[in-house]
């Protein structure tokens, strides 16, 4: 599993590791399974597979776009939810509302960059969302407590300025982040491997 998204700063994460304590304290529940801090990332693309060839291509395709983009200033605004099948739930912190309509734009430019690799292109509503929680089941109670933190809003601002290819580690350890970056392509036109 692995995805193109873009991995908050420290001080992001810092405020979402906050907001996760908070309502953790708020909803004890063994039934919430909570994101790893290192974790934290706004997906632009899921991939379900890839191959060092196609990892190559993507990179070639997304550095010429993001040569033509600049970065953006990003903050942090409301707990939702997406409701799931079989009675689970994706708890998530969106994005400003500003940003959000910048985010929608670049994702479908990715989107449109990555299918010149071979990728289908995602019919969907993109919600741009950074997860912190899964709940294996969904109440009206949960829902409500959820509602207490709707108002959130992060203390820090970042700079977006990379586009990153991050991938599922092998064999990660107990209390370890899931994910880790193979690749980063920076606004402006440049990417390395980390």
């Amino acid at each position: 599993m692995a995805f193109w998204g873009i991995k908050l700063k420290p001080d992001m994460v810092q405020d979402l590791a906050r907001l996760s304590s908070a309502i953790r304290s708020d909803i004890e529940s063994d039934a919430i399974t909570w994101e790893h801090p290192g974790d934290y990332h706004l997906t632009l693309k899921f991939l379900t597979h890839g191959t060092p060839e196609l990892l190559e291509k993507m990179s070639e395709q997304l550095t010429k776009y993001a040569s033509r983009l600049n970065g953006f200033d990003l903050s942090l605004e409301g707990v939702n939810f997406f409701k799931q099948d079989r009675g689970r739930m994706v708890i998530w912190v969106g994005v400003d509302s500003f940003v959000s309509k910048t985010l929608q734009r670049v994702e479908n430019e990715v989107e449109k960059e990555l299918a010149a690799c071979g990728l289908k292109i995602e019919e969907h509503n993109f919600i741009p969302h950074i997860t912190i929680a899964r709940a294996a089941h969904h109440t009206e109670e949960l829902e409500d407590r959820l509602r207490n933190f709707a108002n959130w809003r992060s203390t820090h601002r970042m700079r977006t300025d990379a586009i990153v290819y991050m991938r599922r580690r092998k064999n990660p350890q107990l209390h370890e982040a899931l994910f880790e970056t193979v690749r980063t392509i920076y606004l402006g036109g440049e990417s390395c491997s980390p």
